[in-house]
């Protein structure tokens, strides 16, 4: 003995250690994997998400341009992309007791303007609503 130390000392991992630390990186390895599926689909819905609005918010606009009649389930005039639908709900509206009104049955020739839902669907279970009120 030299130092107090004993002279057959063994140095290194055992093989227990080495399993132990190949099972520990197998399951972060696993776990990254498992998060970045996780983010390509979140991705993924976000882009028709955001492209379901824009068809929406186009169409609204596109609405505001034109002489608008009553009606419900009517076709966008904006062209939708395969794998799309796209609806519009026009209401006209009236000035009751200060308080706007809109529905199918205030007089279109009486009314002030009308309200516009469009309603979007899209793929990835993609679904949007958007209403407005545009004044004649």
């Amino acid at each position: 003995r030299a130092g107090g130390y004993p002279m057959n000392t063994k140095a290194g991992l055992t093989l227990v250690e080495i399993m132990i630390a190949l099972v520990i990186i197998a399951v972060s390895v696993l776990a990254l994997a498992a998060l970045q599926a996780s983010a390509l689909r979140s991705s993924r819905r976000a882009a028709a998400v955001q492209q379901v609005t824009k068809l929406a918010e186009a169409e609204i606009e596109l609405r505001r341009e034109v002489t608008l009649a009553a009606g419900s389930n009517l076709s966008c005039l904006t062209t939708t992309p395969s794998g799309y639908s796209c609806q519009v709900t026009i209401q006209p509206c009236e000035l009751t007791g200060g308080a706007m009104s809109c529905n199918a049955s205030v007089a279109a020739a009486s009314s002030l303007g009308y309200k516009l839902l469009v309603h979007v669907t899209g793929p990835v279970s993609s679904t949007i609503d958007v209403q407005t009120v545009v004044a004649k």
